[in-house]
């Protein structure tokens, strides 16, 4: 069984392939389609990696995919503030 140190470090190995160390950080906004439907299809994709920056982009996921392993969890959502966090629980759960 890893520790939980090793499980920070590699558990987001497969968002993103790399064979850095330290995994980069994505300082971009948005992110380039080949055409409008492959644009389409990835603005609904609920666990985008790189679509633009507020909704899903590769920082987000390597954090997402490293706290779902910390827990034991199947996936996680990183929002950018806890009222962010609070607003969509609150909207996700009142359905």
């Amino acid at each position: 069984m890893s520790g939980s140190s090793t499980i920070a470090i590699h558990a987001d190995r497969d968002v993103y392939p790399s064979r850095a160390v330290a995994r980069p950080i994505y300082q971009t906004a948005a992110f380039w389609a080949e055409d409008a439907e492959q644009f389409a299809q990835v603005a609904v994709d609920p666990r985008g990696h790189d679509f633009y920056t507020r909704y899903g982009n590769p920082n987000h996921a390597q954090v997402a995919a490293v706290v779902a392993e910390l827990e034991h969890a199947e996936a996680a959502m990183v929002t950018a503030s806890g009222m962010a966090a609070l607003t969509t629980a609150v909207l996700y759960w009142g359905w």
